[in-house]
């Protein structure tokens, strides 16, 4: 019986902290939140189609039919290697101010409640 009220104590637990981690990506998309190291925020150039960020940027890509897994590499390299970023916009941008390894888990987790098949 205790061990029941554990799993599903500890099943909780996971769906809040993934709901929290929605959240967050949701913020720092919109900018809301600000990136620890000054990154500028993901909706002044890209758009998503969420009820969770208002309508953004046209500058670059929509990113809606991305999902998450789709956006861990480009997000990873925000972190690892502005150099190799898709492009030179982003590059300049993020070269001073790469995001932190939570940032990056709180933006994959808000892609993947975006398009959850994808």
């Amino acid at each position: 019986m205790n061990i029941t009220r554990l799993i599903v104590l500890s099943l909780l637990l996971t769906i809040f902290s993934f709901s929290g981690q929605v959240e967050s990506g949701a913020a720092l998309f919109q900018g809301t939140k600000p990136f620890k190291n000054g990154g500028v925020a993901c909706i002044a150039c890209h758009n998503v189609n969420s009820p969770k960020v208002i309508a953004g940027g046209s500058l670059a890509k929509d990113l809606t039919m991305y999902g998450g897994e789709d956006m861990a590499m480009t997000i990873g390299m925000m972190i690892t290697s502005s150099d190799a970023m898709p492009s030179p916009l982003m590059t300049k941008a993020y070269k001073s101010h790469k995001i932190t390894e939570n940032e990056r888990k709180e933006l994959i987790a808000f892609f993947k409640k975006i398009n959850p098949n994808l």
